[in-house]
Formats: C-alpha cells, structure tokens, sequence
C-alpha cells in the first residue's frame, strides 16, 4: 500500500479482495488526502478477502469456531470443547504452519505406532504371518 504523485496528481496503491496490486488516480489535493483514502479502500479490499476466505471454506455442521488468546508467555489454550472433542491431552505435541499473514494451521502430531495394533488385529486369519528365514551373508 502505497501514496505517490505522479504526472502532478497523486496515486495510490494497494491490494484488492483477490489479493492483486491495483493502482488509482486520485483527486486528492494533497498527500494526507489520497492516504486517507488509499487506507479506506485497502481496508475494504481487506474485509473482502476476509469474507471471501471464511465464505470459500465448506465447514461442516462439527465445526467449532471459537476465540483463544495468546498468553505473556506466549502460550495458546485450546478450548474445553475443542479438547474433549478430539481427546487431546495435556502434553501432546502440534506442529504449527503459517498460512499466511494471520492464518495459522495448528495440526496434532501422530502417535507413535499408532494404529499398528489394530492394523495387525485386522490379518484376515490367525497364523497368516510367517516368520522369514534367516539369511546368512556366509552364502554370498
């Protein structure tokens, strides 16, 4: 976002609700003007793209969306809801990834090993796995 003169009228600059830099000639007289409204029509475009990505998301009826806060030590609190739901617990890790200015993907990292054991319960019969031979590497 930007505010500059150009050809002795001022331009300004700024993101649109699809995310593309677009430029207009103002009538501003003077450059306090023309940021005025550079911040007005970047605001606009910014709710825009706010709106267009909460409408683009198809959230199902299971969906939370909920408020946290960030503490001074920079913890975040997933809510009581959130925490029962999916049955997190005190010490399990996520991995966090920043989408983009604003957005963040928070992601439960896997359990070890998790779902070997029923993955082995489900062999289509008992005795179905057989043990390899040993290879000796005298033979080679």
């Amino acid at each position: 976002m930007s505010v500059f003169k150009r050809d002795g009228g001022w331009v300004i600059k700024w993101k649109d609700g699809a995310g593309r830099w677009r430029q207009q000639r103002t009538n501003s007289a003077t450059r306090a003007e023309a940021r005025e409204l550079e911040r007005g029509v970047a605001r606009k475009a910014e709710l825009q793209r706010v709106r267009s990505t909460v409408a683009n998301r198809k959230v199902s009826q299971q969906s939370y969306l909920m408020k946290t806060t960030i503490s001074s030590k920079g913890q975040l609190v997933l809510p009581r809801a959130l925490r029962e739901k999916d049955g997190v617990k005190a010490g399990q890790e996520f991995t966090v990834s920043r989408v983009r200015a604003g957005e963040y993907r928070l992601i439960r990292s896997p359990k070890r090993n998790q779902g070997l054991v029923a993955q082995l319960l489900a062999c289509p019969e008992k005795g179905w796995f057989v043990p390899l031979t040993s290879e000796s590497t005298d033979t080679l």
